[in-house]
């Protein structure tokens, strides 16, 4: 089966059609406490890192792709030199929405696409969704949802928010849903026929997968193969 990526054209039309540049940020900037502590973003999957999985998809897409990572920055830029790294502005691991701050502030354009890093491939048409999303309701952000199972970190957020989320952070508030929520962020509904967990947290995840992929089999419906949930 020939797995279809975001880059398969999808994207490329919408970005062309609305006139729209987009920043786009792989967050690999967690503890990976069920990883064993592993950095997610470098763990190996289908022969590389799982974040080189996500910026061979995306490279085409943006001319500003960013890292979010917070610890092993050399080894990002080593592996990605043409990609950005940055870390989050507060210590000690504050989470996803700390990494979705940092990509606000460093962002060359208006939009940016937010990716957990232990999605193994995109949907062909997220773009598209996300965009159709946030257009119909009026708002500046939109998350994920699959099968009525919401991936919060995985959505299309624009850089007006940034004061929003620097005053929830101050405020000790760290749960991506909870800022999406006070944001009245849109929701881009997705129906998949998957067989694997949502996201790749733990090494028997990733060894599932990759059995899957080594076996050819059909792990989602033609436009997802994984995604991820915090």
């Amino acid at each position: 089966m020939a797995l279809q990526t975001i880059a398969d054209g999808s994207a490329t039309k919408i970005l062309v059609e609305n006139d729209l540049r987009i920043s786009i940020v792989i967050l690999a900037g967690g503890r990976a406490t069920r990883m064993q502590g592993q950095d997610k973003g470098l763990v190996l999957f289908r022969g590389q890192p799982l974040v080189m999985n996500l910026y061979q998809q995306i490279a085409s897409l943006s001319d500003d792709i960013l890292i979010n990572a917070n610890r092993n920055q050399t080894a990002y830029q080593q592996l990605l030199p043409t990609c950005r790294i940055v870390s989050d502005h507060w210590p000690d691991f504050k989470g996803p929405l700390a990494g979705i701050h940092s990509a606000l502030v460093h962002a060359q354009h208006d939009y940016v696409l937010i990716i957990p890093c232990d999605l193994s491939l995109l949907l062909k048409d997220c773009i598209a969704q996300f965009w159709q999303a946030i257009k119909k309701k009026n708002t500046k952000v939109a998350y994920a949802r699959f099968n009525q199972q919401a991936l919060y970190p995985f959505c299309l957020v624009h850089c007006s928010v940034r004061a929003s989320l620097e005053q929830a952070i101050a405020n000790g508030q760290y749960a991506v849903r909870h800022w999406l929520f006070e944001q009245q962020a849109a929701v881009a509904e997705f129906a998949t026929d998957n067989i694997l967990p949502l996201n790749l947290n733990t090494a028997k995840d990733v060894a599932l997968a990759e059995q899957c992929y080594a076996s050819e089999i059909s792990i989602f419906s033609d436009h997802f193969d994984s995604g991820a949930k915090q």
